[in-house]
């Protein structure tokens, strides 16, 4: 759910939204729960299977899912996605969950003076050079974070966000780094 609320066009997240009716392919009636429902600020929503990769064949979930699809069932999200550790990675959770301390403990006067300094970067820089290089508070890194959370920074790699991370402007090139 953190991978989730550290997207600025999540709206709403159900956890185990109500069930959904669809049809076997015998004809039977049948209900899957899916473990959660995604409103996007858009208005378009999904709806999301977790499952443990191990899991997935033995399931059975990759027919329910189609079967859903093919069907539609009233008051189903209009996509469907099954999500396993390869998409909810430790990493992508850790930094998640960093985003969303950040952004709750947001200071917007910090942020608004580290993305005036931000704008003058040239290329990718870590984030620790840019602390140095801003005379930045111990603040200075959440408001960071921030600015990757607003989309005005962009981190190079996968990697956790730390101050070894190398960052850049978004909508610019990246300069050397990793």
């Amino acid at each position: 759910m953190y991978i989730l609320m550290a997207r600025r066009n999540v709206a709403e997240i159900r956890d185990q939204p109500p069930a959904v009716r669809y049809f076997d392919r015998d004809g039977h009636s049948r209900h899957h729960w899916f473990d959660l429902e995604v409103h996007l600020t858009n208005g378009t929503r999904y709806a999301l299977a977790v499952k443990q990769e191990s899991q997935v064949d033995r399931s059975g979930i990759l027919e329910t899912l189609d079967l859903i699809r093919e069907q539609r069932p009233a008051g189903c999200a209009e996509h469907i996605a099954l999500r396993t550790e390869r998409q909810i990675t430790r990493v992508r959770a850790d930094n998640a969950r960093l985003i969303v301390r950040a952004n709750g403990c947001r200071r917007e006067d910090d942020v608004e003076q580290m993305r005036t300094f931000v704008q003058t970067l040239r290329g990718s820089a870590k984030i620790g050079d840019v602390l140095r290089a801003s005379n930045a508070d111990a603040r200075g890194f959440m408001a960071i974070v921030c600015l990757i959370f607003d989309g005005d920074l962009v981190t190079v790699g996968t990697n956790p966000i730390t101050s070894e991370t190398q960052i850049h402007l978004s909508g610019t090139e990246q300069i050397g780094g990793r």
